[in-house]
C-alpha cells in the first residue's frame, strides 16, 4: 500500500490522490460483497489498511470534508430504521437491554484492565469510557438482519438499544471519575492518599516551581532549579519513575497535573511558575484550562516538540512555548558560529534576536523521505523550492500577483541564477526563468501552489 500510494503522490495532483482512496475504498467493498459479506465491510478493511501507511495523515486531510458529510448521513439513515412505534412499545425491552449492554461491556472491559494488573479503579473508569456501542455495531446488525440471523423484532430493539447507549455515553464519560471513587473504596482512599502526600510537600513550599511530568526534561531542569537554590515540586503520572526519583530524595509526587486539585495540592496558589515538561499538546491544554479558569496570574512555560501549535498554546494562557526542535537547532547554529570564529557576543545578540522573532528564520524546513515517520502527529510546515521556467504560468508576473495567502503558504526568499546571496520577496520582483521560489507550507498546500504556478490551474 505504501509502495502504490507512492506512485500516486509522485504525480503531485491532490484529485488523483483522493480519487485512488476512493477507488482504493470501492474495491475493497466490492471484493467484500463479491465474497459474500457487506460493503461496510470492505471499507472498514481499506480504511485500516490505509491508517497503517505513512501517508495517513495526508488522506485524513483530504477526506475530512467527506468524512463529516458521510458520517452525518451514516447516523441518518440508522435513524431511518428505526420503527418509532414498535420501540415505544417495547420500550421496558429496549431500557433493560440498554442497560445490561453497558454493565456487560464495562465489566468485560474492567476486568481485562485488571488482568494487565492496572488498579480496579482505573478499571471501572476504562470501562465506563468505552462501554457505550460503537459505530460498526450497526454495520454487523446490518449485515445480522440481510442475512437473517435476526428477525426484525429482535433487530430494532438491540438498534435502538445501541443507539441508546450511544446517547448516554456523554453523560456517563463525564462522571466517570466520580463513579469510579464512588465504587472503588481503594481507589478513592488511594486519589485521597495521592493528594495527601502531594500536600504534606506542597504546603511547606512557597515561591516554588511546579514541574508538571518528571521525564529527561522535567529532571533536567530540576537539577538547574538546584543548582540555584528555587524550590521546586515535580508531579509525574510514572509510577516506577516517580518511586525511584522519590527514593533518591526528590520532590517528586505521584498525580494527575491536569487535576485541579492535584495543582492545589502542590501549592499553586503560592507557587511562583508552572512548567509542563512534557510534549502532550492535549495534556498541556487541559492544564492551562485549569490555570486560565483559577489561577491566571500564575506564569506557564510549556514545551512543544515542535512548533505546529505554537499560537494556540499560547492563546490558551501560556507566558511561553519552547519548541525543542527549533530550540536544538538555535543551539547548533550557535556552536557552528562560535566554532567558525563569529564573536561570542555577536552570537548571543543572534540568538536573542531570533528568539524575539519568535523563530521565523527556523521555521520550516526542507522536506525528505526520512522525514516521513517523524511526522507522528500532523502535516507541519516545510520548505519547498520551486523553479520558474519558461512555460511557467506566472512568468513575467510580479510576486504580488501570485496567491500566496490564498493557498495558506508563504514565500520565504528567492533565488537567481548567478546571484550569491537569497533576494528577501518583495512585491515589485517581477519573475524571470531561471528563478527558485523557495515556499512555507504544509505537504498539500505546496503541491497545490506548485500545480497553479506551473499550469494555472
Amino acid at each position: 500500500m505504501n509502495s502504490w500510494f507512492a506512485v500516486v503522490a509522485n504525480q503531485r495532483s491532490r484529485e488523483l490522490f483522493i480519487l485512488n482512496v476512493l477507488m482504493i475504498t470501492l474495491l475493497f467493498s466490492f471484493a467484500t460483497k463479491m465474497a459474500g459479506l457487506s460493503y461496510g465491510i470492505g471499507a472498514f478493511m481499506a480504511g485500516m489498511l490505509i491508517s497503517e501507511t505513512r501517508y495517513r495523515y495526508q488522506v485524513e486531510s483530504d477526506i475530512a470534508a467527506f468524512r463529516d458529510i458521510l458520517l452525518g448521513l451514516f447516523f441518518i439513515s440508522i435513524g431511518m430504521l428505526l420503527n418509532l412505534h414498535q420501540i415505544s412499545s417495547n420500550i421496558g425491552y429496549v431500557i433493560l437491554i440498554t442497560l445490561g449492554f453497558i454493565l456487560f461491556k464495562a465489566f468485560v472491559i474492567t476486568l481485562l484492565t485488571r488482568l494487565f494488573n492496572y488498579e480496579i479503579g482505573v478499571g471501572i473508569r476504562t470501562g465506563l469510557i468505552l462501554a457505550q456501542a460503537g459505530e460498526f455495531s450497526f454495520v454487523i446488525l446490518a449485515l445480522a438482519r440481510e442475512e437473517h440471523v435476526i428477525g426484525a423484532h429482535a433487530f430494532q430493539i438491540i438498534l435502538a438499544a445501541s443507539l441508546f447507549s450511544m446517547m448516554l455515553a456523554p453523560f456517563i464519560i463525564q462522571y466517570n471519575g466520580r463513579i469510579a471513587r464512588y465504587l472503588s473504596k481503594s481507589y478513592n482512599r488511594n486519589s485521597e492518599d495521592t493528594v495527601q502526600a502531594i500536600q504534606s510537600i506542597g504546603r511547606t513550599l512557597k515561591d516554588h516551581v511546579i514541574l508538571c511530568g518528571y521525564g529527561r526534561s522535567g529532571q533536567y531542569l530540576g537539577r538547574f532549579l538546584k543548582e540555584e537554590n528555587i524550590p521546586f515540586i515535580a508531579i509525574d503520572i510514572d509510577s516506577s519513575r516517580v518511586n525511584d526519583a522519590a527514593a533518591g530524595g526528590e520532590h517528586v509526587m505521584f498525580g494527575d497535573a491536569s487535576r485541579r486539585v492535584v495543582l492545589e495540592a502542590a501549592g499553586i496558589k503560592t507557587a511562583k511558575a508552572l512548567v509542563i515538561t512534557y510534549a502532550d499538546f492535549r495534556g498541556a491544554m487541559k492544564i492551562l484550562h485549569v490555570t486560565q479558569e483559577a489561577y491566571k496570574n500564575i506564569p506557564v512555560i510549556v514545551r512543544t516538540r515542535d512548533d505546529l501549535h505554537m499560537n494556540e498554546i499560547r492563546n490558551a494562557g501560556a507566558s511561553e512555548v519552547v519548541p525543542e526542535i527549533l530550540e536544538g537547532s538555535l543551539m547548533l547554529a550557535s556552536h557552528a558560529l562560535v566554532v567558525l570564529g563569529v564573536p561570542l557576543n555577536r552570537v548571543v545578540k543572534r540568538i536573542r534576536l531570533f528568539r524575539e522573532e519568535r523563530y521565523k528564520m527556523f521555521r520550516g524546513y526542507f522536506g525528505g523521505v526520512s522525514d516521513a515517520d517523524a511526522e507522528v502527529t500532523e502535516p507541519q510546515p516545510r520548505l519547498h523550492a520551486i523553479e520558474i521556467n519558461e512555460k511557467s504560468h506566472v512568468l513575467s508576473w510580479r510576486l504580488v500577483q501570485i496567491p500566496f495567502t490564498m493557498l495558506n503558504t508563504e514565500v520565504k526568499y528567492l533565488r537567481r541564477p548567478n546571484m550569491l546571496e537569497d533576494i528577501e520577496p518583495r512585491d515589485d520582483i517581477v519573475l524571470s526563468p531561471g528563478d527558485i521560489l523557495v515556499v512555507l507550507g504544509t505537504a498539500d498546500k505546496l503541491n497545490a501552489l506548485e500545480k497553479y504556478i506551473l499550469t494555472g490551474k
